[in-house]
């Protein structure tokens, strides 16, 4: 009697790979299926993926707060203070707590230039106002900076269209019910690796306003 043939350690090991190359990136709220698109040129390609995707879940949170669709945790119940226009709460993210926690939290996510772009960030209406400012060594963040719709409200799934040692263009596939309306689309953004290693965004564009802007042109042809 034959024995059944038990799988080898390579077979195994293709298996594997196969499972985390297609297993994909996907924020909480989405249920789509993940487009992963080659070629890859990366011997680490399923590492480096998830790396990337990481960043872009952390990215897409952090955008938010400098663009109205998020706001960063505050702490608005004793310590906080106004300036006759703008309220100011203290700002309660694991990790930052000061100007220069917010800059490298934010250069370990962005390229330097998007980083600085966030910074100088000034308030919508109070143009002389900066969103975040440090006193006493404590950084506030203004609050009720946000609008109706929120960065969390848009699905999206992430997929790679290239790939190599230093860079990356990935392909970020997106759906929002927006004023009752389903869209969805998909458009493209490029990372680099640092020295580092650590993947940064260089052209960083939230699914959110993807989803917004697919409105409003669609909204001008009613």
């Amino acid at each position: 009697m034959k024995s059944k043939r038990q799988p080898t350690v390579f077979t195994l090991i293709l298996l594997i790979t196969a499972i985390l190359l297609f297993s994909g990136c996907e924020n909480g709220a989405n249920t789509g299926k993940v487009i992963t698109e080659e070629p890859s040129t990366s011997p680490d390609f399923a590492q480096e993926y998830h790396k990337i995707c990481s960043v872009m879940e952390k990215a897409e949170e952090a955008y938010a707060w400098f663009s109205s669709f998020g706001e960063i945790e505050l702490d608005m119940s004793e310590k906080y203070f106004d300036n006759d226009i703008i309220w100011y709460g203290i700002v309660e993210h694991e990790g930052i707590s000061t100007m220069e926690g917010l800059e490298v939290y934010l250069s370990e996510l962005f390229d330097d230039a998007t980083s600085q772009k966030l910074i100088s960030t000034r308030i919508v209406g109070a143009e002389n106002m900066p969103l975040f400012m440090e006193r006493d060594g404590i950084l506030y963040c203004a609050a009720g900076v946000v609008g109706e719709i929120q960065y969390s409200d848009c699905d999206w799934t992430l997929g790679i269209k290239t790939i190599d040692e230093e860079s990356a263009t990935v392909v970020v596939n997106w759906a929002m019910s927006v004023w009752d309306v389903p869209l969805n689309g998909s458009y493209e953004m490029n990372c680099a690796r640092g020295d580092d290693g650590i993947w940064r965004f260089t052209d960083f564009a939230l699914p959110v306003q993807a989803a917004v802007a697919a409105y409003d042109d669609e909204s001008k042809e009613w």
